[in-house]
Order: C-alpha cells, then structure tokens, then sequence
C-alpha cells in the first residue's frame, strides 16, 4: 500500500516550475526499491515529453487518486497543490480508519476491564464473608 511520506515528497519534487523534468527523490523505505524504480520511470516518461500522470499511472506503485489530481493539476496548471491535496486526503482517511479502529476496540476493552474489576472486588470481599460464616456457624 502506498504511504503518505511518498505524497509529500512527490510534493515537495513537483513545486518547481517545469521549465525541464524534475529530478524526483529517491526514497529511503523499506519498499524503496520498487518506488525508486516507479519515480525513475515517471521522470523518464516527463523527460520524453509524456505527462507526468501518464508516468505515475504506469508504474503502478501511485494511488488512482494521486494520478488523477496530477492529471487534473496538469490540465488546470496547479500540479504543485495536487499531491499534497492528496497526501490531506490520505491523511484524513488513515485518521478515519485509526478513530474506527479504537471505537470497534473501546467495547472489548471496556468488557475487560469490568471483569478484572469485578474479580478484584470478589477476591476483597470473599475472605470478609467466609469469616463471616465462621463467626455465625
């Protein structure tokens, strides 16, 4: 899965009036090889006089949606918002996923702790009681 730094550093690759191809940064990731080789390909398919979004789509290492806001910032002239639109996008969709996350867990959780609760009261108050019988019987 595509990763939000990579936004970012397309980003900050694309504010450069295009005057001649961008040189894109080459990631350090654990998957940099297989992204090293995508932003190569893309640089070169830019050099050869091809879109850039054209570059990305084949590689196929980008999101649909970052190919498509490249495209559309191409055609309108504003390709240097269009990659950090996209890496907001992401961002906001990994905080959406995170916040679902930890309200599907904060039930079970909850349930968790009630029982280590109720067995701490259980295990206080089991030795008043059995005294209790003690003294009575």
């Amino acid at each position: 899965m595509f990763k939000s730094p990579y936004l970012g550093r397309v980003n900050v690759t694309t504010r450069s009036p295009v005057a001649k191809p961008p040189v894109m940064a080459t990631p350090t990731t654990p998957h940099a090889s297989s992204t090293a080789t995508a932003y190569g390909t893309a640089s070169r398919r830019l050099a050869a006089g091809r879109p850039l979004s054209a570059g990305l789509r084949d590689s196929g290492v980008f999101p649909h949606l970052l190919v498509q806001l490249v495209s559309v910032g191409e055609e309108s002239g504003s390709l240097d918002e269009m990659p950090g639109k996209c890496a907001e996008i992401h961002e906001a969709q990994v905080e959406d996923a995170v916040d679902n996350l930890a309200t599907s867990i904060e039930p079970a959780l909850t349930a968790v702790l009630g029982v280590v609760v109720g067995g701490l009261i259980v295990a206080m108050y089991l030795p008043v009681f059995e005294l209790g019988s003690v003294f009575s019987g």
